[in-house]
This record gives structure tokens, sequence and C-alpha cells, in this order.
């Protein structure tokens, strides 16, 4: 099956031979980010990163698209299997008081690996493979 990736600009995804149209469409103008800020211990009770979990399992489930959770893990990490934001708040505002933890602050010799050139490979529209320094 081939599949491209492109809900972003065109608003539909290629499944096979079978156009889907696209749930929702998220672009992102900038570079990926640690998203969250929650670098915290797994039995720490709130963490910043939790508000991103929480909005990206409701998306999933929203979208309806057939992704299979652990409902264990879930349960276990406070994070509720439901696609209605409601019941997210309360916890949404207690985890938004959690204490902010930025690792390159703690370790600044990793500001190196954040600056440095490194190269990725990417696949244009025709298939041709391209590397390129970024």
């Amino acid at each position: 099956m081939t599949e491209s990736w492109r809900c972003g600009l065109l608003g539909a995804i290629q499944v096979g031979s079978a156009e889907v149209p696209c749930r929702y469409k998220i672009a992102n103008g900038g570079f990926l980010v640690d998203v969250g800020g929650g670098s915290v211990r797994n039995d720490a009770p709130n963490s910043l990163s939790n508000i991103t979990l929480r909005w990206m399992v409701r998306q999933v489930i929203g979208a309806g698209c057939g992704v299979h959770f652990d409902l264990d893990s879930l349960a276990r990490a406070g994070i509720p299997y439901s696609s209605d934001p409601e019941g997210s708040l309360l916890a949404d505002d207690e985890d938004a008081k959690a204490k902010i933890v930025d690792r390159l602050k703690q370790k600044p010799a990793w500001w190196f690996l954040e600056i440095m050139p490194m190269t990725y490979v990417w696949q244009d529209e025709q298939g041709v493979w391209h590397k390129t320094w970024g």
C-alpha cells in the first residue's frame, strides 16, 4: 500500500487507489520542537506533556483511523480514552501548573547538538530521494 502523507497541504491522503479526506488539517509553520516540557519522573502526579498527550489521543480517537491503544497504560498515565475534551479540562488545569523541566538548561553541553548541522533524507513527489544538510 502506498500512502502520500500530505494532509496538511492537500486535505486528503492517498491510500492505494482511493483518496481519503483528512479529518483535520494541522499546519506547522516552523520547526518541530520538544512538545510539552514535561520531562518528569513517571510517578510525578502532574506533567505539562500530559496536556499534549491527551490532545493527541482525542484527535486519534475522533479521526476513527483504527489506532489501538493499551487502555491499561493510558489509565496508569491518567489519560482518558475519550474524544470529548470536556473530561480533560480539570486534568489540563492541574498539569498546566506543573514545573517546566528544561533539560538543555540542566545540561548546557547538549546545546551543541541543537546547533550542529545534520543531514536528512527526503523523497520528492516523483519518488526521487534527496540528501540535504539542514
